[in-house]
């Protein structure tokens, strides 16, 4: 009898480490003689309270950065972590709070280190991201985070995590006032890599000025139930369908628009789809469908939303198979810059979201004003800034509906150098083709023709920005649009970047 007694105590007591909540409202973190607390709270216990919220705040008047607290925890797979985040301050290098899921020594802080998973809540990026921390390697970022998400003051923010058992981590949040959790982002774990899990806990980085304004609460570790359902691989989710080009400056008599493109291997139906814009202090407004009709992007298509496509064809290069919704309601981008919101209508989750701006546009580029951002790699993050150029001016300013024209995901090999090379009509009648294929985007030309006696006879381009690759036709003509006599001619192109960096290229063509 004491034998089984004594059995049920140990399972007891390896249940309790394994999953816990805690919203202190017993006014403690701390276990001891004459309290009931299942869960203990061990580490920099000076440096915290809990305060007559009945929340666990930072209260570090000695000044002690890094603060931790740990608590006894040993669940890994198949789990949800759940808990409350509030940082009286907007997120900085220097003030950051870390919420380790996962650790196996209880010093959050050792100077060794430590093996274990850790949500980051603010840094630099101001976002929130999931990092694996591995004893004598830096730390690596697993999941991302919407960069900008937490650049509030106050940060307000209830986090969700999930481990399935296949390895599959999935990050929410939800900030006050959201009335659903955002997926920030999912990746698949290695199972057999990931070290047992001894502990739970959160450490503050703090300066100064921020020692009593950290704040935690409602923390919940538990079996992954139906409550946390992992997502649904058929939804629209996070980089499955991506903004892909916009125009946000139209010209005189123009219309906005923006581009989506489905890098998925999904049919998306388009109702299940929203645009929104961010205010200021980071909330969402102006949520609207982009259609209510049954409308199939199919994986690698695009599709152009804008509220007037004759405004947008009468003044850019549309092409009429190109997918279109003209959405009943769509808002107003500014036209300096701001934060354009792709949403899942299902869940309400974020697909994607591009801070833009004019600062982005190609150097040189004036005026800004009837130019479209086109994106350059579908596989690069939508906020980085080296991902953006303006439209080539050959391509019209704007490519509205397909492959932008600075665009570097071609199935073609990555060049090195740049490439030029002319290719003859096939027929009489058509154009000569000067094609190029270089090596970056942001490069302006000039392109002159030349007879054999070093005159010039056309001039088929004069400062137009050019793509990552494309072709200038040239009809074999010269000033006054009159045939140039048959012979061999000389094709003269410079191209260069602001940059200084300059290139020039000589091809000879026989014009028959």
């Amino acid at each position: 009898m004491k034998k089984m007694i004594f059995i049920l105590l140990v399972w007891q007591s390896m249940t309790a480490f394994a999953q816990f909540s805690d919203n202190f409202n017993d006014g403690l973190f701390t276990s001891g003689a004459g309290t009931n607390r299942e869960v203990n709270w061990n580490g920099d216990i000076a440096e915290f309270i809990v305060n007559d919220a009945r929340q666990l705040q930072l209260n570090s008047l000695e000044f002690k950065s890094p603060a931790y607290l740990s608590t006894a925890s040993t669940r890994l797979l198949n789990t949800s972590w759940e808990f409350f985040v509030k940082m009286n301050f907007n997120p900085t290098e220097g003030n950051y709070a870390n919420i380790y899921l996962t650790s196996d020594t209880e010093n959050l802080n050792a100077a060794d280190g430590l093996n274990g998973l850790f949500i980051q809540i603010g840094y630099t990026e101001k976002n929130i991201c999931l990092r694996r921390s591995q004893k004598g390697k830096n730390n690596q970022t697993l999941v991302k985070g919407t960069v900008n998400r937490l650049n509030l003051n106050p940060v307000s923010v209830h986090v969700k995590a999930t481990l399935n058992d296949s390895g599959t981590f999935s990050l929410y949040s939800r900030l006050e006032g959201e009335s659903a959790f955002t997926l920030e982002g999912t990746t698949t774990l290695a199972v057999a890599d990931l070290p047992a899990s001894q502990w739970f806990g959160i450490v503050c980085t703090f300066t100064t000025t921020r020692k009593q304004h950290f704040f935690f609460d409602d923390f919940v570790v538990q079996e992954l139930g139906e409550d946390h359902p992992d997502p649904d691989p058929n939804l629209c989710q996070e980089n499955d369908l991506i903004i892909n080009e916009i125009l946000f400056n139209p010209p005189t008599g123009g219309e906005e628009y923006v581009e989506l493109y489905n890098r998925s291997e999904k049919t998306i139906d388009l109702r299940s789809i929203s645009l929104a814009t961010r205010k200021t202090d980071g909330s969402l407004q102006y949520i609207h469908p982009i259609t209510t009709e049954e409308t199939l992007l199919l994986p690698e298509n695009y599709v152009l939303i804008t509220k007037n496509r004759t405004a947008v064809c009468q003044l850019f290069q549309c092409r009429d198979e190109a997918l279109c919704v003209e959405p009943a309601s769509i808002a107003a981008l500014n036209n300096t810059g701001g934060c354009l919101v792709v949403l899942n209508n299902t869940n309400s989750e974020i697909i994607d979201q591009f801070y833009f701006s004019e600062s982005l546009h190609s150097q040189g580029v004036s005026p800004k004003k009837g130019v479209a951002l086109e994106r350059i790699s579908f596989e690069n993050p939508t906020n980085e800034a080296s991902n953006w150029a303006s439209a080539s001016s050959l391509s019209g300013n704007g490519t509205p509906g397909y492959r932008n024209s600075q665009s570097a995901t071609t199935g073609i090999t990555k060049v090195n150098k740049n490439v030029i090379q002319v290719e003859y009509p096939k027929q009489k009648g058509e154009s000569y083709l000067i094609k190029y294929q270089l090596d970056k985007a942001g490069y302006n030309c000039r392109l002159f023709i030349y007879d054999s006696l070093g005159r010039k006879a056309q001039t088929l381009s004069h400062n137009d920005l050019l793509g990552h690759e494309g072709f200038i036709p040239w009809n074999g003509t010269g000033a006054g649009n009159r045939r140039l006599p048959a012979g061999v001619y000389i094709i003269y192109l410079e191209i260069f970047d602001m940059e200084g960096q300059v290139q020039q290229f000589k091809l000879p063509v026989v014009v028959q």
